[in-house]
C-alpha cells in the first residue's frame, strides 16, 4: 500500500478503488478525483500506471494488490479487460464492496447472474458502465419517443461503425454492441423476447466476427430493432434511428446536434386496393432540442454514488447488465447456427459460452480430426503426461507444421514492458502462464493453443524479441501486437504492409512487427514443463485472475 504524500484518508468520505489504471481507469480517476465525496484509490499491477496517474490527479492511496486493497475502500470501479470482470467483481461484492462494472457485466450469463444474486443478498450497489443510459441526449431520445405525438414505434435501427479498434478478447458484438442494446432496451422499458445474428469475419481471425448485424424482437411494445457494428467500416458512425408512426428521430453521437426530430411520416391510403390511392407522405419541421452539456461519465459516476449512499438500486444495475449479457449470448448461439432466432428464455443461466466459443470450438475440432487420423511424424502440439502440474506439452516440431513466427523489435525503448503486455493480453483472453525462465516465456490454453516468447535481447536502446504460435488457426499475431500496442504503449502505427507493421511514438520510439522468413528445422523440448515453475525472467506476466489489470481502449 502507498499514500499519496499530503492527501490522507479523510473521514466521512466515500473510499472508491479504481481497478485498473489504463484508458478507461484514467477517466474515472479523473473524474471521481474532482469530487468533494470521494477518496481515490488506486488498484493496479503496474506501478508505473499508478504513478502517472497519481502525479495527474489527487489521489489518496494506491495498491499492487487487489485482495489486500479491498480491507481500503467502500466501493471499486472495475475497468480492466471483460474476462476479469467476474472474479473480480465477485470477490468485491462477497467482501462487502460495492461495485460498478466496465460493460459487459460479465463474458457469460451465468457470472452476470451470480454477481447480480450476490449483490442482492447483500444489499449492495452493482452497477454497469452502460454509459449511454446516463447520456443526456438519451434521454431525450426516449422523452422525445413517448411523447404522444410521436406515435406508435415502427422499428429501431443503430449503427455503430469504425475503423477498429480490433479487440483480442472478445468479437465485434461484444465490443460494440452492448450500448446499442442498453440504449434500446431503456427506450423501451423491456428487453428483446427473441434475438438473430448474422456476421462474419474478414480483416481479423477467421473465427472472430469483425462485421455483425443482430436484430432483437421485443414483445412488449411489440418492436423489432436491428444494430448492425462493425470494426471494419471508412467512417465513425453512432447513430440510432427511432421511426414512429407519426414522426421519426434519430441520435447521431458524433454531430453537433445530436438529436434531431422529424415531423414525417408515410400514411397508408384507407382503401382496400392500395393500387387505386398512391401512399401519403407528409413532411414537416425538423427540430434540434437543446442539450444539456453534462459529461455523461460524470453522471454516471455521480449516480454510483447516490446509489451508494442512498440505497436505492442503480438505473443500470445488475439486471440490466444480465439482461444485456443474454442478449450477447443469444447472438453468438444464433450466428453458430445460420442466424436462427434465438429466445432468451433459451439462454439458460448455466450458459457458459462467450465470445470466445467459437475459437474453443475449432481448435478442439482441429484436435479431435488429428487424434482420428493417428500419430503423425511432425505434430505441432504433441501431448506428453506431466508427473504434476499442468503440462504445456512435449517436443514441438517447427518441421511439417510450422507456428507463426514474429519478431518483434524495438528503437529507443525497453522490449520486455511490451512483450509482458502482449503476455497479459493473451492471460486475459483465457490462456495460463506456463513458464518462464531466464528470457523465455510460454502461454498455453486448454484448447491447445501455445506462445512462446523469446527475448533475444534487450536494453533502453532497444532489443529483439520472437514469438511463436502453435495451434492458432489462420491468426495474425502482427494484428493483435500492433492493436495492444497502440492501445496500452501509446504508440501510432505509421506503416503497414504483407510482411511488416511499424508502430511510432512520440518521443522517438520506433517498433517493427514483421513475419519471420525461413523458420528452418527447429524443436524445442518442453516436456514435463509445469505451470507456475519459476516465474522469473525479465517478461515474467501477471496473473489474469485477481491482479492482472491490462486495459484496452474500446468503443
Amino acid at each position: 500500500m502507498q499514500h499519496q504524500p499530503g492527501s490522507p484518508a479523510s473521514p466521512g468520505r466515500l473510499r472508491v478503488g479504481i481497478v485498473g489504471c489504463g484508458y478507461w481507469g484514467s477517466k474515472h480517476t479523473r473524474v471521481l478525483s474532482g469530487r468533494g465525496d470521494v477518496d481515490v484509490v488506486l488498484i493496479d499491477r503496474d506501478q508505473r500506471r499508478i504513478d502517472e496517474l497519481s502525479a495527474a490527479f489527487d489521489v489518496t492511496a494506491s495498491f499492487n494488490d487487489f485482495e489486500e486493497a479491498l480491507d481500503h475502500v467502500d466501493a471499486v470501479v472495475i475497468a480492466t479487460p471483460p474476462t476479469g470482470h467476474y472474479p473480480l467483481g465477485k470477490m468485491a461484492l462477497e467482501h462487502g464492496i460495492h461495485a460498478m462494472i466496465e460493460k459487459p457485466l460479465a463474458t457469460s450469463v451465468e457470472h452476470a447472474a451470480e454477481l447480480t444474486r450476490i449483490a442482492e443478498s447483500k444489499g449492495l450497489a452493482l452497477m454497469v458502465g452502460h454509459t449511454f443510459v446516463f447520456n443526456p441526449s438519451v434521454w431525450k431520445l426516449r422523452e422525445v419517443v413517448e411523447e404522444s405525438g410521436f406515435g406508435e414505434v415502427l422499428y429501431i435501427y443503430g449503427a455503430r461503425l469504425n475503423l477498429g479498434l480490433y479487440q483480442p478478447d472478445v468479437n465485434v458484438v461484444w465490443d460494440l454492441a452492448p450500448h446499442d442494446i442498453s440504449i434500446i432496451n431503456y427506450l423501451l422499458r423491456s428487453a428483446p423476447e427473441t434475438v438473430s445474428a448474422w456476421g462474419s469475419s474478414h480483416a481479423g481471425s477467421e473465427e472472430r466476427e469483425d462485421v455483425a448485424f443482430v436484430q432483437l424482437r421485443y414483445k412488449n411494445p411489440n418492436v423489432t430493432a436491428t444494430i448492425h457494428v462493425s470494426w471494419l467500416d471508412p467512417a465513425k458512425v453512432r447513430r440510432t434511428t427511432v421511426v414512429g408512426k407519426r414522426r421519426m428521430v434519430v441520435y447521431d453521437d458524433v454531430a453537433e446536434e445530436p438529436i434531431r426530430v422529424y415531423d414525417k411520416a408515410v400514411e397508408s391510403p384507407d382503401m382496400p386496393n392500395m393500387h387505386d390511392r398512391p401512399m401519403s407522405y407528409r413532411h414537416g419541421d425538423v427540430l434540434s432540442p437543446f442539450i444539456k452539456a453534462d459529461e455523461p461519465l460524470s453522471v454516471e459516476l455521480g449516480h454510483f454514488v447516490d446509489c451508494i449512499r442512498s440505497g436505492q438500486r442503480p438505473i443500470a444495475d445488475g439486471r440490466a447488465g444480465l439482461d444485456v449479457v443474454r442478449v450477447l449470448v443469444a447472438a453468438d448461439q444464433s450466428m453458430a447456427n445460420g442466424g436462427i432466432a434465438i429466445n432468451l428464455d433459451q439462454v439458460e443461466l448455466g450458459d457458459l459460452e462467450d465470445g470466445q466459443r467459437k475459437l474453443d470450438r475449432v481448435l478442439a475440432d482441429q484436435k479431435a480430426a488429428e487424434a482420428a487420423k493417428g500419430p503423425r511424424e511432425a505434430s505441432a502440439i504433441a501431448a506428453a503426461p506431466a508427473p504434476a502440474g499442468k503440462p504445456l506439452g512435449a517436443a514441438l516440431s517447427f518441421g511439417a507444421n510450422p507456428p507463426e513466427e514474429l519478431v518483434l523489435r524495438s528503437r529507443g525503448a525497453e522490449l520486455t514492458p511490451m512483450v509482458d503486455l502482449f503476455c497479459r493480453r493473451l492471460m486475459d483472453s483465457g490462456f495460463d502462464l506456463r513458464w518462464s525462465q531466464r528470457n523465455e516465456v510460454a502461454l498455453g490454453s486448454d484448447s491447445g493453443a501455445i506462445a512462446l516468447f523469446d527475448l533475444e535481447s534487450d536494453s533502453p536502446a532497444g532489443g529483439t524479441a520472437v514469438l511463436r504460435l502453435f495451434g492458432f488457426p489462420s491468426y495474425d499475431a502482427r494484428a493483435m501486437l500492433a492493436d495492444a500496442l497502440s492501445g496500452e504503449a501509446e504508440l501510432l502505427v505509421t506503416e503497414w504492409n504483407e510482411h511488416e507493421i511499424e508502430l511510432s511514438g512520440f518521443d522517438g520510439v520506433r517498433v517493427t512487427l514483421a513475419r519471420a522468413q525461413d523458420a528452418g528445422q527447429r524443436e524445442i523440448d518442453v516436456t514435463d514443463v509445469a505451470r507456475g515453475n519459476g516465474v522469473s525472467g525479465a517478461a515474467a506476466p501477471t496473473s489474469p485472475e485477481t491482479n492482472g489489470f491490462a486495459n484496452s481502449e474500446r468503443n
